[in-house]
C-alpha cells in the first residue's frame, strides 16, 4: 500500500458542544438524565493512555471526523496539554450508534470465541 501524508482538517466549529463537555467533565452530572453527556474513560494496561468515548445525542449533527477533536478540546480546556495528549483513542456516538456499535461488538466477540 503506498504511503500518503494528508494535510490536517481545519478545526471544528462546534465551540458550545466543547463548552458542554468542559462543564460535564468538571461537574458530573448523575448518568441517566436526557441530554448529559455520557464520558467514559478506559485507562490502558500499558503506556498510561486512556480511551475516551462520549455517549450523546446531541453528536447527531456532528460529523464523526470532528467528533474526537471536540473531545480533545475539552480535555485539553479542563485536564491540562499533557493529560490531553495522553487520549490516544477519543470517540463520540450517539446512543443509537453506540447500540449498533455494541451490539456488532458482541456479535464479533461471540463469532471469535466459538473458533
Amino acid at each position: 500500500m503506498p504511503f500518503k501524508r494528508q494535510s490536517a482538517k481545519p478545526p471544528h466549529s462546534h465551540p458550545k458542544l466543547v463548552e458542554r463537555l468542559v462543564q460535564e467533565l468538571r461537574e458530573p452530572q448523575p448518568s441517566g438524565g436526557a441530554g448529559i453527556p455520557d464520558i467514559t474513560e478506559e485507562m490502558q494496561t500499558y503506556g498510561n493512555r486512556i480511551h475516551v468515548r462520549v455517549i450523546w445525542d446531541r453528536w447527531a449533527d456532528v460529523p464523526h471526523d470532528e467528533r474526537g477533536p471536540i473531545i480533545l478540546d475539552a480535555y485539553r480546556e479542563v485536564r491540562g496539554e499533557a493529560e490531553m495528549l495522553s487520549v490516544t483513542l477519543a470517540s463520540g456516538f450517539t446512543i443509537e450508534e453506540y447500540r449498533r456499535y455494541a451490539t456488532i461488538s458482541r456479535d464479533s466477540e461471540a463469532a471469535g470465541a466459538g473458533s
